[in-house]
């Protein structure tokens, strides 16, 4: 289950490091009431995904974030793969 990033349940107050050379300040989005919610059923046996949104209040939008071209490629290069399968890969573990 994802949650909207505006959410205001799910934002916590910035930690700082104790050395000053590592913090780093930045402007905080706004919070909303807002309740949003995604969740994304996917199985290996079908390529069917089940999708269920739940967003109660109308905010603003949230700065548009890309997908990095290589994501892109990927994806469309390894459509046929299942959820297992693209957690497995040696793709995923470049991003971590």
């Amino acid at each position: 289950m994802f949650h909207c990033a505006q959410s205001s349940t799910r934002q916590h107050k910035s930690k700082k490091f104790a050395d000053e050379s590592k913090q780093r300040d930045k402007e905080s989005m706004h919070a909303f009431q807002c309740k949003g919610w995604l969740h994304i059923t996917l199985s290996d046996l079908s390529d069917v995904a089940f999708i269920k949104l739940g967003h109660r209040e109308a905010h603003t939008p949230y700065w548009p974030i890309d997908i990095p071209p290589d994501v892109e490629k990927y994806v469309r290069e390894n459509a046929h793969l299942t959820p297992t399968q693209v957690s497995n890969s040696q793709f995923k573990k470049s991003f971590i």
